[in-house]
């Protein structure tokens, strides 16, 4: 009888996961057909802007959402922190 058991289990939790990989995304699907994907660039691909309006250090969760707004109207730079202290201890 043990095997019995085990064997359900084992179907059980089969079809649990098999169920819910189908449902999931598929890998093939362009990431840029996500509605909020339209408003990314790759940054290597913009001109170099002379000045910026704004420049917001720290993407986390407060510099993006901070940026994407003043980006409605205004020019608008995003830089990890990080970066900016290995230049300014370069240079």
């Amino acid at each position: 009888m043990a095997p019995s058991l085990s064997l359900r289990i084992l179907l059980t939790i089969f079809l649990c996961f098999n169920s819910h990989f189908q449902t999931l995304p598929h890998a093939s699907q362009s990431y840029l057909e996500f509605k909020y994907m339209q408003f990314v660039y790759d940054a290597a691909n913009l001109p170099s802007e002379e000045y910026y309006d704004y420049i917001v250090i720290g993407g986390g969760t407060a510099g993006c959402p901070l940026a994407a707004t003043l980006s409605k109207s205004y020019s608008v730079l995003v830089s990890k922190e990080a970066v900016l202290r290995q230049h300014i201890l370069i240079s």
